[in-house]
C-alpha cells in the first residue's frame, strides 16, 4: 500500500473504533508524529476521510473527528433500513447453497464470542463487532447490486462509530456501575448484542422466508437507537 493508503487505513480504523473519539481535534503535526507519516500522506488521508463524513473540516479550526448524535443515528438508521432491506430481498432471491453455508459459518463464529453487556470492555466489543459485521455481510453477500453494497459500506461505517460510542460512553458505563436506570440500559444493551436475534435472522433467511426475515432485520436494525434513547449519552 502507498503511504497515503496506510495513513488512511490506520486513521479510519481508529475513528471507527473510537480510538479517536467524536469531536476530537486532529492536529496534523501530532497525527504525523503519532502515526509516523509525512504531511502529504496524512493530508490526503484526512481529505479522503472527510469525503466519507468521518472527519469534518471547520474554517480556521482544522480537522476534527465527525460528531455523533441522536439525530444522526435516526437518519443513519433510516438509511440502513432502506439499503439493507433491499439487499436482503435480493440476497434471498439470488443466494445459492454456498451463500447459505457462509451464513451458518459466520453465525457459528459469532456464537463463540461471549459478550457480557454488564462487564463490557473495549476489547470484548471490538472482537464481537468484527464477528457481528461478518455475519451481516454474509447475509447480504448474495445481493448482486454493487451500488447497494457501496451505500451499505458507507452507512455501516457511520453506525459502527455510534455503536462503539454507546458501548464506551459515560452513560453506559455509569449504568453498569449502578445508575438509576441501570436495568433498562443493560437490558437494551444485552438485546443489541444477543445471539438469539441473529439466530432467528439466519433461520428465516436460509428458509427463504422473505416476510419474516424482513420483519426480524427491521427490528434488529432499530436496536442501536433503542440503546441510545435509553442511555441518553451526552454528545
Amino acid at each position: 500500500m502507498s503511504k497515503t493508503e496506510q495513513a488512511y487505513q490506520k486513521l479510519r480504523h481508529d475513528i471507527l473504533f473510537t480510538r479517536l473519539l467524536p469531536d476530537t481535534p486532529l492536529n496534523l503535526k501530532k497525527l504525523c508524529d503519532t502515526y509516523g507519516f509525512g504531511w502529504t500522506p496524512m493530508r490526503e488521508a484526512l481529505a479522503r476521510l472527510e469525503s466519507e463524513q468521518l472527519v469534518q473540516s471547520r474554517e480556521n479550526r482544522g480537522f476534527t473527528v465527525a460528531s455523533v448524535s441522536e439525530a444522526d443515528l435516526k437518519d443513519l438508521t433510516k438509511a440502513r433500513l432502506t439499503v439493507e432491506l433491499a439487499m436482503l430481498r435480493e440476497a434471498i432471491e439470488f443466494g445459492d447453497e454456498a451463500w447459505e453455508e457462509k451464513i451458518v459459518t459466520t453465525h457459528f463464529r459469532l456464537s463463540r464470542s461471549k459478550v457480557d453487556a454488564r462487564k463490557l470492555t473495549d476489547a470484548d466489543f471490538d472482537a464481537w463487532e468484527v464477528l457481528h459485521d461478518g455475519f451481516h455481510r454474509a447475509v447480504l453477500a448474495a445481493c448482486p447490486s454493487k451500488t447497494l453494497h457501496y451505500f451499505y459500506d458507507h452507512v455501516n461505517a457511520q453506525l459502527l462509530r455510534h455503536r462503539k460510542f454507546l458501548a464506551i460512553s459515560p452513560a453506559i458505563k455509569a449504568a453498569r456501575d449502578g445508575a438509576q436506570d441501570r436495568e433498562n440500559v443493560l437490558r437494551s444493551l444485552e438485546n443489541a448484542v444477543a445471539l438469539d436475534g441473529h439466530t432467528a435472522i439466519m433461520n428465516a433467511v436460509t428458509d427463504r422466508d422473505v416476510t419474516l426475515a424482513t420483519e426480524l432485520l427491521t427490528a434488529h436494525i432499530q436496536l442501536t437507537r433503542k440503546v441510545f434513547s435509553v442511555a441518553k449519552p451526552k454528545v
